[in-house]
C-alpha cells in the first residue's frame, strides 16, 4: 500500500503542465517577490547573476513542464521580482536620505494637479531628479503656491524634503518654485479633454458638469471639496476617479454597438477607446489595472478564449509590478484590484448561492450583489487606511449606478451638441443637468446623515486576518455553489 502511494505520487509529479499554468506560478512569484523584497527593503539582489537564474529556473519550468515545474517557476518569478524591486528600494533610501535636508527636486507632473479651497496645488512628480541625481520613484508635493501647472509639465522646485507615505518616497511641502517648462505639443489629451469640459459647462451648472464629466472623464480634481468629501462619506468616489467602472461601462457600450458592423470593428473601436480613455485620464495605477484587464478580456473574447478572473487579476496585478514595484503599497492599486475580485468573483457567487446558477437575476440585483461583493473585499484596506466605514454605500451606490450610463452618454451628447447644434446642447444639458440634481439630492441626503459612517480601528494584522476569513468564505461558496467562474467576463 505505502508502495503504491508512492508510485502515485512520483506519477503526480511527472504530469504535465498546461503552458498556462506555469505562467500563472511565475506571476503568483513575482509578487511575492516584490512584496517581500519591497516591504523588508531588500537591497542583496542587485546582481545580474539573480536575473540570470530567474531565467533560467523559468526556462526549465516552461520545458519541463511537470507539476515540480509549478514550484521551479515561483521561485524564479520570486527571484525577478526582488531583483525588478531591489533598483526602487535603492533610489527611494537614497531619496530618504535626504528627508530633512534643503534641496533641489525637478520632476514631470504625471497627474492633473489638485487645487485646494484655498487656491493652493497638490503635485505628484515622476522622471526625478533629487540634489543632481536622477531616481525612480515619485514625489508628492503640496500646499503649492498657485501656478499655472497642468499635467505633463516638467517643474524644478526647491524646498525641504520630508518622509513620503505609500508609494512616494519624499514629500515636500510650501516649495519655491524655480521653473515650468511646458512641452510642445504637450499633453493633447489632456487638452482636449479640458475642452470639451468647456463645452459642457456652457450649458450645465458648474458642480452638476464636473460631477458629470468625472463619470464620463474620470476628472474628480475638478470637483468642490465638499463634494469629494461626500462622494467618501457615501462610497461612491469610485464613479467619479478614473478607474474600472468608468471604462468597463464605456468598454460594454462601444463594443455591443460595433458588433452591428462586425466583430473586429467591434474589437478595433473598443480597444481605441481604451488606449483614448486612458490617455485622457491619465496612467494612474487604478486606470492601469483596468486598462489591462479590458484590452485582455476584448482579446480573448475576440479569439473565443476566456480568462479566469482569478488568473487574470495575478498576470494583470504582476505585470503591473513589473512596470513598478512600488504600486504594491499604493492605496489605489490595492482599492482597484480588490473592487475588481469583488465584481468578478464574489457577486457570481453570492448570487449563485442566494438565487442559484441557472436563475436569471434583474439589473438591479446584479448592481447590488456587486456593490456589496466590492465594499466587501476593500472594506479592510479602507478601515487600515482610514479607520471610517460607509454605513450607506450599499444604498447610495443602488440608487445611483443604474443610471450612470445613461448620465455618461447624455453628458457626451450635451458636449457634442454644443459643438454643432448649440440649441439642441441647451436642450441636452437641461435634462444632463436633471438627471445630475438626482444625482447630488441622493448624494448630499446620505451624506448628511449623522450616522453614514462609523470609525473602526484595525492594524495591519487585523486587514490580513479579514482577507483569510474572506478566503475561506470564497472556498466555501465556490464548493457550494459549484459555479463556473470563467463566464465571469468584465466586457459582457
Amino acid at each position: 500500500m505505502r508502495a503504491y502511494n508512492y508510485n502515485m505520487f512520483l506519477w503526480r509529479l511527472k504530469v504535465r503542465q498546461h503552458t498556462s499554468s506555469i505562467l500563472l506560478a511565475l506571476a503568483i512569484g513575482l509578487i511575492a517577490g516584490v512584496a517581500i523584497s519591497f516591504l523588508l527593503r531588500l537591497t542583496l539582489m542587485s546582481s545580474v547573476v539573480w536575473l540570470l537564474l530567474a531565467g533560467l529556473l523559468a526556462i526549465l519550468a516552461f520545458v519541463w513542464r511537470s507539476t515540480f515545474a509549478i514550484g521551479m517557476a515561483v521561485v524564479a518569478g520570486g527571484l525577478l521580482g526582488c531583483f525588478r524591486t531591489n533598483f526602487t528600494t535603492v533610489d527611494i533610501q537614497n531619496v530618504q536620505s535626504l528627508n530633512g535636508q534643503v534641496v533641489q527636486v525637478a520632476g514631470v507632473v504625471f497627474e492633473d494637479p489638485d487645487t485646494k479651497e484655498d487656491g493652493s496645488l497638490t503635485l505628484k512628480l515622476n522622471n526625478l531628479e533629487v540634489a543632481g541625481r536622477a531616481l525612480s520613484g515619485n514625489v508628492y508635493i503640496g500646499k503649492l503656491g498657485r501656478q499655472d501647472i497642468k499635467r505633463g509639465d516638467h517643474v524644478e522646485l526647491y524646498g525641504k524634503l520630508s518622509d513620503g507615505f505609500g508609494n512616494f518616497s519624499a514629500a515636500m511641502y510650501r516649495p519655491k518654485v524655480d521653473k515650468v517648462t511646458r512641452p510642445t505639443p504637450g499633453d493633447l489629451a489632456g487638452r482636449a479633454r479640458d475642452w470639451f469640459g468647456g463645452l459642457v459647462r456652457q450649458v450645465v451648472g458648474e458642480t452638476e458638469a464636473s460631477l458629470g464629466l468625472g463619470y464620463l472623464l474620470g476628472q474628480r480634481r475638478s470637483l468642490p471639496s465638499s463634494l469629494v468629501e461626500v462622494l467618501k462619506i457615501t462610497g461612491l468616489t469610485h464613479i467619479v476617479v478614473a478607474s474600472g467602472y468608468n471604462l468597463t461601462v464605456l468598454v460594454r457600450f462601444s463594443r455591443r454597438l460595433f458588433m452591428r458592423v462586425s466583430r473586429f470593428a467591434a474589437l478595433f473601436f473598443a480597444l481605441l477607446l481604451v488606449v483614448c480613455f486612458i490617455m485622457v485620464t491619465g496612467v494612474s495605477p487604478s486606470m492601469l489595472r483596468a486598462g489591462m484587464v479590458s484590452i485582455l478580456s476584448l482579446l480573448a473574447w475576440f479569439y473565443g478564449r476566456k480568462f479566469h478572473p482569478i488568473n487574470l487579476l495575478v498576470l494583470v496585478a504582476s505585470a503591473t509590478l513589473m512596470l513598478s514595484p512600488s504600486y504594491i503599497v499604493d492605496l489605489g492599486w490595492l482599492l482597484s484590484f480588490g473592487s475588481f475580485a469583488g465584481v468578478m468573483i464574489y457577486a457570481p457567487m453570492l448570487q449563485a448561492y442566494f438565487f442559484g446558477r441557472k436563475k436569471k437575476r434583474g439589473f438591479l440585483v446584479q448592481i447590488l450583489f456587486e456593490t456589496i461583493s466590492a465594499q466587501l473585499l476593500v472594506l479592510p484596506i479602507l478601515v487600515f487606511a482610514f479607520g471610517q466605514v460607509s454605513l450607506v454605500s450599499v444604498f447610495a451606490n443602488l440608487l445611483i449606478l443604474p443610471t450612470i450610463p445613461i448620465t455618461m452618454l447624455l453628458v457626451f451628447a450635451t458636449g457634442l451638441s454644443v459643438l454643432t447644434l448649440p440649441w439642441l446642447g441647451a436642450a441636452m444639458g437641461w435634462c444632463t443637468g436633471l438627471l445630475l440634481d438626482y444625482h447630488l439630492m441622493v448624494m448630499n441626503y446620505f451624506g448628511s446623515l449623522e450616522w453614514a459612517t462609523a470609525t473602526v480601528q484595525m492594524g495591519w494584522l487585523g486587514a490580513a486576518l479579514c482577507y483569510a476569513l474572506l478566503i475561506a468564505l470564497g472556498l466555501y461558496l465556490k464548493r457550494v455553489t459549484k459555479i463556473d467562474l470563467l463566464n465571469s467576463n468584465i466586457i459582457d
